[in-house]
């Protein structure tokens, strides 16, 4: 209804807004508004990042674990054969205080070494094949892989599935420290922009608050020219 770009911005109502009534106000909203919304969703989708870096980290530490436990198993005499080396948990060592489970069971879902604080893997599975899912122990969640390990001296092609499972908290504080690091960034930027936009603000709009200063010390109905010969070029024709 207002025609074209710059008329609706000098039809932008000062009377019902008088915060935006400033010219200052105006700018400050229009690149600090911005700023934010795109600070926003950047943090959104640093959030969703940071949970996906987080979980692939976890995911290859279990995987690494299983593979090291399922490859200690064989199959000899009709017996199963195991023993479960410590840098299988080694990998997990650090200042988080996790808690690491893990068992090994057969196709059929027989224990053959571990913890049954874990239950058997049901869902179907490939031989060399590694599955992930979220579960709850002792009533903490713990994310869990799953993986099918060929046994060797098998003439069967019988298999194993081996589940390792850990707490996520370890993986929560990475998580967290990831986003932390970013919003760390966001603030300093939006601090930076803030002060930037102060200064600019400033300078820009000296010269038109000082002819306002000038204005308002002038006598009603004075018709003396007024001599401000540093004025930029849009205060000229008003002058």
């Amino acid at each position: 209804p207002c025609g074209d770009w710059d008329t609706c911005l000098l039809m932008w109502p000062t009377d019902t807004t008088p915060m935006l009534g400033s010219l200052k106000s105006r700018l400050a909203l229009w690149i600090l508004l911005p700023t934010i919304l795109l600070a926003s969703i950047d943090l959104s989708i640093i959030y969703r990042d940071s949970e996906n870096v987080a979980t692939s980290v976890q995911q290859r530490i279990l995987y690494g674990s299983a593979k090291i436990i399922a490859e200690q198993l064989s199959f000899n005499n009709g017996s199963y054969d195991i023993s479960i080396p410590p840098a299988a948990f080694e990998l997990f060592k650090s200042k988080h205080a996790d808690h690491v489970y893990y068992s090994v069971r057969t196709k059929e879902g027989r224990l053959i070494a571990g913890g049954d604080e874990l239950s058997a893997y049901e869902k179907p599975i490939e031989i060399e094949e590694e599955k992930y899912y979220l579960s709850t122990i002792n009533d903490e969640v713990v994310r869990v892989i799953a993986i099918a390990q060929a046994l060797p001296n098998s003439s069967s092609g019988d298999y194993a599935i081996t589940q390792v499972a850990q707490t996520l908290h370890g993986h929560n504080e990475f998580r967290d420290g990831l986003i932390t690091s970013t919003v760390r960034g966001h603030l300093l930027m939006l601090l930076i922009t803030a002060i930037s936009l102060f200064v600019a603000v400033r300078w820009t709009f000296s010269p038109l608050m000082t002819f306002s200063a000038m204005l308002s010390q002038r006598k009603p109905g004075s018709l003396e020219k007024l001599e401000y010969h540093a004025a930029p070029t849009e205060l000229r024709p008003v002058i």
